[in-house]
């Protein structure tokens, strides 16, 4: 598990070079799915809110690329938390993988899911 995440960390990392070097305005190009930066922010943030729940905590809203001011600040935060999730794989037992964890969801719907499976998802 924590050989995965390293390699998403430099994966992501490619992922975000490759990003910076994107003229904003070429960003906030419509897609089927919606803003392309919308798309992205919504990576980033599924990782953070993930983190939230695998530490028993339910998060009532997603972060906006609107909560951005520019490309280098969610970049920051992205890195932070790369090396948060690998912090965080480091430091549980192999027993704790198998284990649930319960949450709310944004629209206030209890879940409850193997804390590998949140793991595996976000990879």
């Amino acid at each position: 598990m924590i050989h995965m995440f390293k390699y998403n960390k430099w994966a992501n990392s490619r992922y975000r070079g490759v990003l910076r070097n994107v003229p904003i305005d070429n960003l906030l190009i419509n897609t089927e799915y919606g803003q392309l930066l919308d798309r992205i922010v919504h990576i980033f943030a599924s990782y953070q809110m993930w983190h939230k729940r695998l530490q028993n905590q339910s998060p009532t809203a997603a972060i906006k690329s609107s909560d951005f001011s520019n490309w280098t600040e969610l970049e920051k935060k992205w890195i932070v938390m790369d090396d948060l999730l690998i912090d965080y794989i480091k430091a549980i037992s192999e027993e704790l993988l198998t284990e649930t964890v319960s949450y709310v969801s944004l629209d206030g719907k209890e879940f409850t899911r193997k804390r590998d499976d949140i793991l595996f998802h976000l990879i």
